[in-house]
């Protein structure tokens, strides 16, 4: 009371004079009110007043708080909360501190991964346009400024559209966020569970070296091997709550992982920092599985939501989310206790001020820094993608194909071997199978080092232009095509005999491939058809079929004729098809959009959800290689 009022702080104090404090009354202005007239003690003023009415005082406080509810925030500046001079000044050993806002005058800090307080993954919750993605913006720019790639590594998914992560990569400039080790750009669930495995995988790793040096956290191993690189990982996943979308196996997966890594993750100094429009809806998240996530989170940032919500995310007896404005977020930092709650206003993302930021962090770690693995959920593979992989299997004496991308971290390419082995051949089944996958196949099947003939047999009405343009395609890039043909369905039936009689001579000499397309069309299949699936690999012919209906597939290769396709696709197939074609009665898939499930029975533990090649260019064709020409 004594400084405020030169910090332009004020006290007005109602009290009945009996047994006043004397030295509280020496601080202020003492007045008395007497009906109309107010008298300053020991002074001779007296001012005269007229009281409002109880219905005029109610109006006027109806009509403050309609304006304090309504008025237009102005908005803080990144600047505010966060030097945007000092960059990278931070040591991540004992912990990462990020900046949100403010509280009243004071800046709101989190910090996680400290031994003291024991606070390690947030949940963030708000409802459509209140602010989220501003929010987990100012908090990785917030990270970012501070520490560099060397101290915090970021994993972000994005389970809607992937707008608020395409900043972080500029693929037209070759730039990225330098802390960003994954971007999940409309990531989806296999994704998903693949980010997690990766980082149990990295836990795992540090958990190991700690027990070698005898300490138990990062912090201790970091003040042991201070030269040693060991960044604090951040693992942001907004919309965290479509990961469990359908009740099923690979939704349970996830659910495990991600409350086992609440629990376990800490010690190795990973965090986790969960974001949703909406928990409180989600069967997934209720009862024991709800329980177990959201006791791990002390960390509860929401902004305004539904009552219900409010409840959901800070405990049942708070609901204070429900009575915010946007950009205003209640920051609790202790499992929602109510009386933890901040009430906190969110500085603003602004782009302009955030952008030259990312330049200069950028260009102060792009000699040493790689790109992030960037995953676009529905993007088409091409092979342009894996030329190295390409050129690798052309220069290999062994044919091979490639089957398509995995989803996971590491951006492997399943590859499968078409050797000498009997039931090397391929069946592909799906009612909307596109042919461009199945040419991509039967190209990579002919990029190898032995010359090789290539056999099209086209059961379907339409789709000879595509069956000419591979054909072309083929023959201008590749002198190891010696042979591409188009068949009917009358002039298959001696080809397949003629072929039939060169496999029982043994070896072929030079590997066949055979591409058949709508299999299903094809009523009155040869005996010698069987004979070739069955004997063909063993002499170097092989069998690329795609039938529409799994009920064709299994009436074409007869009782047992489903094991000489070591290889089998599934694309657009419905469910119980999927389980008999695959032999597993527990299988869970739902036939997406540019996706495959992918099963190689002799190297395979089970059955792989794939991204296919659906297009390559002749730029992938075309890479050199004098073997192609002999």
């Amino acid at each position: 009371m004594k400084a405020g009022p030169q910090m332009g702080v004020s006290f007005i104090i109602h009290s009945i004079p009996l047994g006043a404090n004397p030295y509280l009354l020496a601080l202020c202005d003492h007045l008395v009110v007497k009906d109309s007239f107010i008298e300053r003690v020991n002074e001779s003023d007296i001012f005269g007043w007229t009281p409002s009415s109880s219905q005029e005082l109610i109006a006027i406080s109806e009509s403050v708080a309609k304006t304090q509810t309504t008025v237009k925030m102005e908005p803080i500046s990144f600047a505010e909360i966060q030097s945007i001079s000092d960059i990278w000044g931070s040591s991540s050993a004992s912990g990462i501190t990020f900046s949100l806002g403010k509280y009243g005058l004071k800046t709101v800090e989190v910090t996680l991964g400290d031994e003291l307080n024991q606070r390690h993954n947030v949940l963030i919750t708000g409802a459509v346009g209140q602010g989220k993605s501003n929010l987990i913006s100012i908090i990785i720019h917030s990270i970012c400024q501070r520490y560099s790639p060397i101290e915090v590594n970021l994993y972000l998914l994005d389970f809607k559209e992937g707008v608020s992560l395409q900043p972080y990569f500029d693929e037209k400039n070759n730039s990225f966020l330098p802390h960003a080790r994954v971007l999940g750009l409309e990531a989806d669930r296999e994704f998903g569970l693949s980010v997690l495995s990766f980082l149990f995988n990295v836990y795992r790793e540090r958990m190991r070296k700690f027990k070698e040096c005898g300490v138990q956290n990062l912090e201790q191993f970091r003040r042991v091997h201070p030269n040693e690189e060991m960044p604090r990982i951040v693992l942001i996943i907004d919309e965290f709550q479509l990961m469990f979308s359908n009740q099923d196996k690979l939704s349970n997966q996830i659910a495990e992982l991600l409350i086992s890594g609440m629990r376990l993750f800490r010690a190795s100094g990973i965090h986790i920092i969960l974001a949703s429009q909406t928990i409180g809806g989600n069967m997934a998240l209720i009862g024991s599985s709800g329980e177990g996530l959201f006791a791990q989170i002390p960390v509860r940032l929401a902004l305004k939501n539904s009552l219900n919500e409010s409840r959901a995310t800070l405990g049942d007896r708070n609901d204070a989310a429900a009575r915010l404005r946007a950009r205003e977020a209640i920051v609790n930092l202790d499992y929602g206790e109510l009386s933890a709650n901040m009430k906190t206003s969110i500085a603003f993302a602004d782009e302009e001020v955030l952008s030259p930021l990312r330049s200069r962090w950028w260009n102060m770690a792009k000699d040493y820094v790689v790109s992030p693995r960037v995953f676009k959920g529905d993007a088409i593979r091409s092979l342009d993608s894996d030329r190295a992989q390409v050129l690798n299997i052309r220069q290999n004496g062994e044919p091979c194909i490639l089957l398509g991308a995995t989803i996971d971290v590491d951006t492997s390419s399943v590859q499968v071997s078409f050797g000498r082995d009997m039931g090397r051949n391929v069946a592909i089944v799906g009612s909307t199978c596109e042919q461009a996958e199945i040419f991509s196949i039967a190209a990579m099947a002919s990029l190898q080092k032995r010359a090789a003939k290539l056999y099209i047999f086209d059961f379907e009405k339409d789709s000879s232009k595509k069956i000419k343009n591979i054909k072309n395609t083929s023959i201008e890039s590749f002198g190891n095509f010696r042979e591409v043909r188009h068949f009917d369905l009358l002039s298959a039936i001696p080809c397949i005999h003629g072929l039939m009689t060169d496999c029982e001579g043994g070896d072929c000499g030079s590997d066949i491939i055979i591409v058949a397309l709508g299999m299903d069309r094809f009523r009155n299949i040869p005996n010698e058809f069987r004979d070739l699936v069955k004997i063909g690999p063993s002499a170097g012919v092989h069998f690329i079929g795609w039938w529409s209906k799994y009920s064709s597939f299994k009436e074409q290769v007869g009782y047992g004729g489903e094991n000489c396709f070591d290889v089998r696709i599934a694309t657009r197939l419905d469910q119980q098809s999927t389980k008999l074609f695959m032999q597993d009665a527990l299988l869970d898939w739902d036939s997406p959009e540019n996706r495959i499930l992918a099963w190689d029975t002799s190297e395979m533990t089970k059955p792989q959800r794939l991204i296919p090649y659906s297009e390559f260019s002749i730029k992938c064709l075309n890479i050199q290689n004098s073997t192609t020409n002999q």
